[in-house]
């Protein structure tokens, strides 16, 4: 199967969930990506899900700066 082209351009957007002592992780957009982990036991699989699920992080800030980077570079035959 193929990626989305938003996944392959933004990333994987992650649902979490527990069962059991288990936390499985697929991805929103439907690539099918995704895992698995065992943890100590239920509640602290609860805990890692909850942590993990805190909301969703805006675009990345080093591929903003990138970006500025790219467009605020001075050239190197300018004396400004």
């Amino acid at each position: 199967m193929s990626r989305p082209v938003a996944c392959r351009v933004l990333g994987c957007r992650w649902d979490f969930r527990a069962a059991g002592d288990t936390v499985m992780w697929t991805c929103a957009r439907g690539c099918g990506g995704g895992g698995r982990a065992c943890t100590a036991g239920a509640e602290e699989a609860q805990r890692l899900v909850r942590q993990l699920d805190r909301g969703r992080p805006g675009p990345p800030l080093g591929l903003l700066a990138l970006l500025g980077g790219i467009v605020h570079r001075p050239r190197s035959g300018f004396r400004g």
